[in-house]
């Protein structure tokens, strides 16, 4: 087994255990915070004692003599404000890069730092000799900052260390190799980068690069997130036009994290690559460009369309009571016109019967065909989505639906790592039979979690199988039909037996996108007409 990239006790050990033997990150990112005080701290002091302590007199009298003293010392001045300015800024670097694992980031910070410190002690020791002789106070002062700045380098350095020791011990931590980078953006040279996909293979499309400058993210810390899940990042941002005579774009844009596997960022590689080539669809989220420029360093931008309402799963358990109200509404409207019309086509809810009028029915309808629409075009692009679930389904300000991470869920399968991680299974609740026992996936898989998913739709949220946790028994009974998802409570009969047509044990006994597609629009057009 691998170490952990965030252990860092051996090493901190072997390095004579720096920080009071708290992690070398967390003593670093403390460090930073202080570095940028001691600095605001300096800079306040030293402006205070050139107002009230020198004698102004003096510098007076050296301005209109001309003495060299005069101008060596508004150089040294200067210098000291540069100095403290800048390695502010750089501790708010060195913060953000330590917090990401960041090692050649940490390293550019740690000798930035270091050539601006070599310089601040030249200063020093100029002034002192040439302008200002030696002063008990003053030099204790210094040694004690020299003091603070060798604890300083010596804890960054060794959290250096212990960085690129983990990088050597977890190889799943590695930055890409030439030949991979190589193999993304001028396609299959041999075994592909994540195999399985006939898209991988193909060329990189250029035409969706766009600058990284053009890109302005909108959270108030760029480490706060519109999103985050196992393994992705979401942020909001502005997409400047490159035309100032077009409106900017607020967009989403999806990356990782540098800390994690390596895995999950070759994946995301993929999904890009998949999204360059597959085209545009109006239940997808469409790729509006990239940001590959930093690809070397494990930085990825992908920049899609914004989905302002988020994943429907949580739209759905915000607005639950909404609905509820809704439906409690429509059937006592409903009761009042059963005796003045034919029952056929009503619906059963519970011990009464009502024509589905409900605005909440509608809803869930309209998505499900929106949704066996977006999966049906990637099933004809042969794209597995392999993690279909209401969380990874977006709604627009109109509400409509776009599927997300289509494309990168199902190529971590193919890693053993993914299959069990420290922060739990797979997501079992979703994954038909022959994905869980076999890892199998296809587009009659993709059907088995489109049943799951619309039963969320019409469950508003509902967890699915939510008495079971992820064991042998649940995998067995499944395949043995003994346990299956009850009807939902906005699903009529008709739809609930198409749900369980999903859930057949034999692939190809499940019906197929375009038949579900097809079957959601015969119920839409019920609704219409006020029948189902």
């Amino acid at each position: 087994m691998t170490r952990s990239a965030s252990s860092g006790d051996s090493s901190s050990m072997s390095l004579g255990k720096p920080c009071m033997g708290l992690f070398l990150q967390g003593g670093v990112k403390a460090l930073s915070v202080v570095e940028a005080g001691v600095e605001f701290a300096m800079m306040t002091v030293g402006t205070i004692a050139i107002i009230f302590v020198l004698p102004l007199k003096d510098l007076q009298k050296e301005r209109e003599t001309g003495s060299w003293r005069f101008y060596a010392r508004l150089a040294s001045w200067g210098y000291s404000y540069v100095y403290a300015i800048t390695s502010i800024i750089v501790s708010q670097r060195l913060f953000t890069y330590a917090s990401q694992r960041r090692t050649n980031g940490v390293l550019t910070c740690v000798t930035i730092a270091g050539i601006l410190h070599a310089l601040c002690i030249l200063n020093f020791t100029l002034y002192t000799i040439f302008i200002r002789w030696f002063q008990a106070a003053t030099m204790t002062a210094f040694l004690g900052f020299m003091l603070y700045k060798f604890y300083f380098f010596w804890v960054t350095i060794c959290y250096v260390k212990e960085m690129r020791r983990s990088e050597v011990l977890n190889p799943a931590l590695r930055q890409l190799s030439d030949e991979e980078i190589e193999q993304f953006f001028d396609g299959d040279k041999g075994p592909n980068l994540l195999q399985n996909s006939e898209y991988e293979g193909q060329r990189y499309k250029w035409d969706f690069e766009i600058p990284l400058s053009r890109l302005n993210f909108l959270n108030d810390d760029y480490n706060n997130f519109l999103g985050q899940g196992a393994y992705g990042i979401v942020h909001k941002a502005i997409l400047s036009s490159p035309q100032n005579n077009q409106e900017d774009v607020v967009v989403a844009v999806k990356t990782v994290a540098n800390n994690v596997d390596v895995t999950y960022f070759k994946a995301l590689l993929t999904e890009l690559k998949i999204m360059t080539c597959i085209g545009y669809h109006e239940n997808i989220v469409n790729l509006i460009g990239a940001c590959t420029s930093e690809i070397k360093n494990r930085q990825l931008y992908i920049i899609v369309e914004l989905c302002h309402l988020g994943s429907m799963a949580s739209y759905l358990q915000s607005n639950r009571e909404l609905y509820y109200a809704q439906v409690l509404t429509d059937r006592l409207n409903c009761l009042t016109s059963t005796n003045s019309g034919s029952r056929n086509g009503y619906v059963t809810y519970g011990s009464m019967s009502m024509s589905s009028t409900v605005v909440g029915s509608s809803d869930f309808v309209k998505w499900s065909k929106q949704t066996a629409s977006g999966m049906g075009f990637m099933a004809r692009k042969k794209i597995i989505h392999g993690d279909l679930a209401a969380r990874n389904i977006l709604l627009t300000k109109d509400r409509r639906i776009k599927i997300s991470d289509f494309g990168l869920s199902r190529q971590l399968y193919n890693y053993s790592a993914y299959v069990k991680k420290d922060d739990g299974p797979l997501p079992f609740r979703w994954m038909s039979p022959e994905s869980l026992t076999d890892l199998h996936f296809s587009t009659q898989s993709d059907s088995w979690s489109f049943g799951v998913t619309i039963w969320e739709y019409f469950s508003c949220a509902e967890l699915p199988y939510g008495g079971w946790n992820y064991c042998d028994d649940f995998v067995q009974r499944l395949k043995s039909g003994e346990i299956q998802l009850e009807r939902p409570r906005f699903a009529s009969l008709e739809i609930y037996e198409m749900m369980k047509n999903c859930w057949k044990f034999n692939p190809k006994e499940r019906p197929t996108f375009e038949q579900l597609e097809y079957f959601f629009d015969q119920q839409e057009q019920k609704l219409t007409n006020c029948i189902i």
